[in-house]
């Protein structure tokens, strides 16, 4: 997956249902593509509107159509720009000690 992001411009996720996770929109991220992706479950937390990339309302193909139209007209160095801070959200969100800690304070939780 990695060769396919990296010869991509942007990244499209459309999901009609939502993810629990939603990992198009994190790899996309991680490899500083923007990601247009339904505004619906994993998507809506981890995409930034606007900054890391575009979301759009599920099911609604006049709206993801507004998005990509919106994605293919900006700059290439905005389009970078929208990569970088993508990379950046995710590092921040995702890095290992973060998850670690995360998941031993609902263990915690749970336990008490």
């Amino acid at each position: 997956m990695a060769l396919a992001y990296k010869v991509s411009d942007i990244i499209v996720s459309s999901s009609i249902e939502p993810e629990a996770f939603g990992r198009v929109s994190v790899e996309a991220q991680s490899m500083e593509k923007p990601i247009i992706a339904s505004n619906i479950g994993g998507s809506n937390e981890t995409v930034v509107d606007e900054k890391t990339g575009y979301l759009f309302k599920a099911g609604d193909a006049k709206s993801l159509s507004q998005k990509i139209l919106k994605t293919l007209t900006i700059d290439e160095t905005q389009l970078k720009l929208i990569g970088v801070e993508g990379r950046k959200n995710i590092v921040q969100k995702f890095n290992v000690e973060k998850m670690c800690f995360s998941t031993y304070s609902e263990y915690k939780r749970l336990i008490n």
